[in-house]
């Protein structure tokens, strides 16, 4: 079911702006656009925002990968945080932060590095 959706998603993010990157439940989005899309067409979504200099995003990585091979039912979501149009709407103080939507909805925000158990109770 969830792979289907992502196809879907991935034919939207196409004709809405001309590049995407997904890869199984993984998406790089670079537009509000392309983010819209993804919120609206899973219903559970975990969104990073992280920067490559960051060092506490670079610890938290593994720790999000392991999290994204377990949850197979949702969508992780980076934006690159040198994106200022969206990180700075998305993350306006801390890296790396963490948001968790719920059939479009936010329900939760997380800033700073947490553990993998802690991140996987924001998704339940």
């Amino acid at each position: 079911m969830i792979e289907n959706k992502l196809y879907v998603l991935a034919a939207m993010l196409m004709l809405s702006s001309g590049s995407y990157a997904i890869e199984n439940n993984r998406l790089q989005v670079h537009t509000q656009a392309e983010l819209d899309a993804a919120l609206t067409s899973n219903p559970v979504v975990f969104l990073l925002v992280s920067a490559k200099w960051c060092p506490h995003c670079r610890a938290l990585k593994p720790v999000v990968e392991q999290l994204r091979q377990e949850l197979k039912n949702v969508l992780f979501v980076h934006i690159d945080a040198d994106d200022k149009t969206l990180a700075d709407k998305y993350a306006p103080h801390v890296y790396p932060t963490m948001q968790i939507y719920k059939d479009g909805a936010l329900v939760e925000t997380v800033e700073g590095t947490r553990s993998k158990e802690q991140l996987k109770n924001l998704v339940k």
